[in-house]
This record gives C-alpha cells, structure tokens and sequence, in this order.
C-alpha cells in the first residue's frame, strides 16, 4: 500500500480518490435531522471531518443508508441547514482496556452533501481556517537594538 502527501502535508492512501479534500474539526457539536416515517426525528452528533462534497459525523443513533438528512450547527436555531444523505455506516470499536467503564454505542455516519456545502457552515466547522487580524506591532520606546545581544 502506498502513501503520499498531499497538497496540506497530510498522508494520504493511495486508493483514496476522493474528489474535494477533508479538513479535521474539532469535534463541532453538530445536530442531524430526518423523517422517520411520520415523524420529525434529531439525533445530536459530533462533527470528524469535513469537505466541501461530505462530512464524517459520530453519533449515538445509527441510521440507514440512503437516508436524507439536514445537519446544522447545534445551538444555532437560525443557521442554515445543509442537506445530505448517508452514504455508509460502522460501528467506534471502544478500547478492551475500558471494560468497567459504561459506554454507549458510538456510531461513525458518512455523509454525502446535496450540492456544495454551504461556507458558512464549513468555515464554522474548520476552527481557525481564515482568521483577519491587524496587527500594528510597536516596539518599546526604551528597547535599542545596538544593546541587545
């Protein structure tokens, strides 16, 4: 199996084909909706990665192939939602060492963006992807830089 660098300085596999680039969050909290037959159903969610044509979210629940989504940010009631369908599913295997610890079963939910992802929504998830600043450095009125050694 071969790996390259690709264009950020990560490793990447050599069957990994994908079409736009992925970007680790930091675990966004993210909220997933969907109709379950008649009824509106949400399943809170934490964010992996993210690129402009799909995400990799964990969550709690597990959901079905081929389902259709809204994902948005959590505690964001008036952000726009991004549409997605799932297009795989598996299971976090936990580590052996933390039998006595209560856990509950992790799900990994790939996901599949109608269309583009909105910027909004991925400028949010990549934390510190563009930051504006200005800076007017100053240097101190009593420092001489013929002294400093």
């Amino acid at each position: 199996m071969d790996f390259h660098l690709n264009s950020s300085g990560f490793i990447m596999n050599e069957r990994d084909r994908r079409a736009t680039e992925r970007y680790e969050t930091n675990g966004m909290a993210v909220l997933i909706e969907w109709i379950d037959g008649e009824a509106c159903r949400t399943v809170p969610a934490s964010l992996q990665d993210i690129s402009m044509r799909g995400a990799l979210v964990e969550a709690e629940s597990a959901l079905r192939p081929g389902t259709s989504v809204l994902i948005r940010p959590a505690g964001d009631l008036a952000a726009d939602k991004v549409k997605a369908s799932v297009v795989g599913i598996s299971r976090v295997r936990r580590s052996r060492f933390l039998i006595f610890r209560p856990s509950k079963e992790v799900y990994r939910i790939s996901l599949k963006f109608k269309g583009v992802c909105q910027y909004e929504f991925f400028k949010a998830a990549i934390d510190g992807f563009f930051v504006e600043s200005c800076v007017i450095e100053r240097p101190d009125t009593r420092f001489d830089s013929r002294d400093w050694r």
